[in-house]
């Protein structure tokens, strides 16, 4: 019998897979595609980071700089163009601002084999922290109700939940993070859209030829 944990968050796609708000690849109440295979920064906190809204009011001052339309101009798109009940939201992607690379038994993806490389990206940058939104996501909350989001679509780490790409090694770690992330969204009434698959793979599925095994 699988743990209790892991059974909600299976419980969470299918549900969100039922609503299509799943994306990437078709969740069937299952975290996986096919058979038994899914083909950071430690926690210290970052020094003198800006508080979620000190980074609302830059935003705001981005926006009024750059911006040259008028209230009612915004009014007459937003409203003259989209049709009613048009949901509203903001997306990501897992690699792009989750961070914690290679906290809590997370494995390594293509992504983090490539970026450790050096010369592979001019400038030499990487995911290793990004947003580092696996540390913090309660001040992503914050700033998405500041925004009164509605939806967010996110993508899951397949190597957060299976490190190795195999069934066998799930990481109970990694599924109690998107089981927060999910259950925080709903408790602030933001619509979760999941993607499955975001060109994450596995690096132990590469090295076994990826999709072409």
């Amino acid at each position: 019998m699988e743990p209790e944990e892991q059974l909600r968050l299976k419980a969470h796609l299918q549900q969100l897979s039922q609503q299509g708000l799943v994306t990437g690849y078709q969740a069937n109440g299952r975290l996986h595609n096919k058979g038994d295979v899914l083909k950071g920064r430690d926690a210290t906190p970052i020094a003198q980071s800006p508080s979620p809204l000190e980074v609302l009011l830059q935003i705001k001052v981005v926006w009024e700089k750059f911006s040259h339309q008028s209230k009612f101009q915004r009014k007459l798109y937003h409203y003259g163009t989209f049709p009613q009940g048009f949901s509203w939201g903001v997306s990501s992607s897992a690699y792009q601002i989750e961070g914690g690379w290679n906290s809590d038994g997370k494995g390594p993806s293509v992504w983090d084999t490539f970026t450790q490389k050096p010369d592979s990206i001019p400038g030499n940058p990487n995911g290793n922290v990004a947003c580092d939104s696996y540390h913090r996501l309660d001040e992503d909350f914050y700033m998405m109700r500041a925004l009164r989001v509605k939806s967010y679509r996110f993508s899951l780490s397949w190597s957060r939940i299976f490190p190795d790409g195999r069934r066998s090694s799930l990481n109970q770690k990694g599924v109690d993070y998107y089981n927060r992330l999910i259950d925080g969204l709903v408790a602030h009434n933001i619509t979760p859209m999941v993607t499955l698959y975001h060109w994450d793979l596995p690096q132990a599925l590469q090295n076994l030829s990826g999709w072409d095994m």
